[in-house]
């Protein structure tokens, strides 16, 4: 998995967020629930686009002597890459149903006023988690996360 680094080079957010974030999501969910032995340091390191030595250390500190998908997930939480991030994030803000534009904003480092730029000119006010589809590709790709 690359880092990823912008959301420029994507026509909107929803593009990004689909080949970048919701895929790699999918890809980690499979990995996951594909394993029922220990997981090697190289492939969570991989698929959580961190290096192996950040996997080691958040182990160390931890107190890890294993990765199963319990620990998978803790070394997620504290990861460093986007993914890790917003994954951080979203469990900080509870994985509501019903998102503010700040807890959006905050999730998947965006600007605020993207944020809410796009629920207006779609005349949203409560931002259900099944609308967050239609909010990303009403904000334009010239940001940077």
């Amino acid at each position: 998995m690359a880092q990823i680094l912008s959301y420029s080079y994507y026509k909107n957010f929803l593009e990004f967020y689909e080949l970048c974030v919701r895929d790699v999501l999918s890809e980690i969910d499979i990995y996951i629930k594909s394993y029922e032995d220990e997981m090697e340091i190289s492939q969570v390191a991989f698929y959580l686009g961190i290096s192996e030595s950040e996997v080691c250390d958040i182990m160390l500190y931890k107190n890890m002597h294993y990765i199963d998908a319990y620990n998978f997930l803790k070394i997620m939480e504290m990861g460093s890459s986007y993914i890790c991030r917003l994954y951080k994030k979203e469990n900080e803000c509870g994985s509501p149903y019903i998102y503010t534009a700040e807890q959006i904003a905050y999730i998947y480092e965006l600007e605020i006023d993207l944020v809410e730029k796009a629920c207006e000119r779609l005349g949203i006010s409560e931002i259900k988690s099944n609308l967050l589809a239609a909010i990303f590709s009403e904000i334009s790709g010239h940001g940077v996360i």
